[in-house]
């Protein structure tokens, strides 16, 4: 491990940068490696980064405490937990003479960047405590780092980033390349990481399961998938660089918002949704009840802020297109069933697609639930895979052709749990949904069942989403009138 100080640089933006460290796991504990990437990590290499922050109130928190006190721990209980997840420490190796055969390299001596930095900022804003709080997409990009490129050969894969709010807090960003990780994989990585360093930077024996980094379970005979991807991505430089720049300063930025859905909301939205349905047999699950009003009061947002293509006839109006991800672990559409502590991706891409003009009529909540339910419904009868050599075509297909909605993270993550002996955080964010639109998360607070979901829009339409969203939850408690359909 190694480590860079840089007590005395310059204030930029309210932040400081105090030290930059390199962590690798123990000497020789690794051997030499090229893991091979499936086609579940392939479809990632394309997309941008992801980056997460939690944040944790620690009242009596200075830098030079943290730099004594806790440092250490950190930086050796993380390169323990390196050890099993080795992967996160090499780098995503693309070859400029065969491109489609990309692969992870790690050797001895590979490491993570662990910067640590100080914000004047104030941390209680941050949390967004009050009713419709507004906060700057910039100020959510200070709190991760950055993932320096390397467009020719390799690039590597995680970044972690400290940030100490002197007498409030600490927040822990995370930068990682899709490829190596779905979500469900980095939270138990994190969430190793918080039990060593809890356990004195020993690996605990009773709770601990390794991580399973076996790219066989996850078979396409021949890449006939795999260069399926390839033969649809762009040219390779684009393969190795992040596809969205994060820190885009435009006269109408960024804004961040949370909103939370209570238990109680979510099943007075069910007995809704279930009325006007009458007799239908939806799909009525929490996630596709919140995706379905998420979706809806975007597409209302974006024509109220006037930023949405179309005509005056409804009829040639674009299509709304939604995506998400479905963890595949522990179902049935592997040869050898894929154990829920598999380490890397295996998530299928599930597409739903409505026109605009049947999401933004008064019905719009019911076609969205019809139209993601039967997708969900159509996975379980067909397999989550069926038409995974599609899934990039048709995802490059659909921006030709409306409008994409997509989302990011999901409540069965358990974001909220991730405990380094500060308690639970007081706020998980999703910063890479500049370009995914929305995140789901289980809710922080103690209200068993709640969900958050997050947003990130320009400050009109986010104004208008939240006067839509508002509308649409007081609208769930309202006697209902008969249907039009």
């Amino acid at each position: 491990m190694s480590k860079l100080k840089q007590h005395n640089s310059p204030k930029r933006n309210g932040m400081q940068l105090i030290e930059r460290h390199r962590v690798s796991p123990p000497q020789n504990s690794v051997p030499m490696v090229d893991l091979p990437l499936t086609y579940l990590d392939v479809f990632w290499i394309p997309f941008s980064h992801t980056q997460r922050f939690f944040l944790y109130k620690h009242p009596f928190i200075t830098a030079p405490y943290f730099l004594r006190e806790i440092l250490p721990g950190l930086k050796d209980s993380l390169s323990v937990c390196l050890q099993h997840y080795f992967p996160l420490a090499g780098s995503l190796v693309i070859p400029p003479e065969t491109p489609s055969k990309p692969h992870i390299h790690y050797e001895d001596g590979h490491s993570v960047a662990l910067t640590i930095m100080e914000s004047s900022k104030d941390f209680a804003s941050l949390l967004g405590a009050g009713k419709n709080s507004l906060i700057r997409q910039a100020d959510y990009d200070s709190l991760v780092p950055d993932l320096v490129i390397n467009r020719v050969v390799q690039s590597p894969l995680l970044a972690l980033q400290v940030t100490i709010f002197p007498n409030s807090g600490i927040s822990l960003g995370v930068t990682y390349r899709h490829a190596v990780a779905d979500g469900k994989s980095m939270m138990g990585f994190l969430n190793t990481w918080s039990a060593v360093f809890r356990n004195s930077g020993i690996m605990p024996e009773n709770n601990f399961v390794p991580p399973v980094i076996d790219r066989s379970l996850i078979s396409d005979p021949d890449d006939i998938i795999k260069n399926a991807y390839f033969n649809q991505f762009p040219s390779l430089a684009t393969l190795v660089e992040i596809t969205s720049d994060l820190q885009a300063v435009e006269e109408n930025p960024i804004a961040r918002a949370t909103f939370l859905m209570k238990r109680h909301e979510i099943q007075q939205l069910r007995k809704w949704v279930s009325a006007r349905a009458k007799n239908e047999d939806l799909y009525l699950s929490t996630f596709v009840l919140l995706s379905s009003l998420t979706w809806v009061n975007l597409v209302k947002s974006e024509t109220a802020a006037k930023i949405s293509p179309g005509s005056g006839n409804d009829d040639d109006r674009p299509l709304c297109h939604f995506f998400c991800a479905v963890d595949c672990r522990d179902r049935y559409e592997f040869k050898s069933q894929v154990p829920s502590a598999y380490f890397g991706n295996c998530l299928a891409v599930m597409d739903a697609s409505a026109k605009r003009a049947e999401l933004e009529s008064e019905n719009g909540l019911i076609i969205a639930v019809r139209a993601i339910g039967e997708k969900i419904k159509e996975m379980e009868r067909r397999g989550a895979l069926k038409d995974a050599a599609l899934w990039f075509a048709k995802a490059l297909e659909s921006h030709k052709t409306g409008t994409v909605f997509s989302i990011a993270g999901s409540p069965r993550l358990g974001v909220y749990g991730l405990d380094f002996g500060w308690g639970r955080p007081e706020k998980v964010e999703v910063v890479s949904i500049d370009a995914e639109r929305m995140s789901l998360a289980e809710a922080r607070d103690d209200d068993s069942g709640g969900v958050e979901i997050g947003m990130a829009l320009r400050k009109k339409q986010m104004e208008a989403f939240m006067a839509n969203f508002e509308k649409s939850k007081s609208d769930f408690w309202k006697p209902l009138r008969p249907p039009s359909f």
